[in-house]
């Protein structure tokens, strides 16, 4: 069985073993709140109100039908079935078979680009 890994924001320790935490730092940290400051006061762009926190903030959203950016749910959609190529594999065959070529793509030439 693994280990159990220590996380300390504190003493900059992310992910070390515990018992080489507890010989380094000899003790293990408690568990604690964290405490997470209000949003500055802002102007709203859509309605010019003046909002002051976060909860006015998310009522003032769900009210206009705002989201904000990179909050958003990404909805995953089914990829569109391909479309059959038997017949088109059997008939670039046959025409192979039957003596015509395709034409020789072009090949890409840096020098034009310079």
């Amino acid at each position: 069985m693994r280990e159990p890994l220590v996380w300390d924001s504190r003493k900059g320790v992310s992910g070390m073993p515990k018992s080489k935490y507890l010989a380094k730092y000899g003790e293990e940290r408690a568990p604690c709140f964290m405490v997470v400051r209000d949003i500055e006061p802002y102007r709203s762009v859509v309605t010019g109100e003046h909002i002051t926190g976060r909860r006015q903030h998310r009522e003032h959203l769900k009210a206009h039908g705002l989201q904000e950016v990179g909050n958003e749910t990404i909805k995953p959609t089914a990829s569109k079935p391909l479309p059959p190529i038997q017949e088109d594999i059997k008939q670039s065959i046959a025409e192979v078979q039957s003596g015509n070529r395709p034409a020789r793509a072009e090949t890409f030439n840096p020098e034009e680009f310079e």
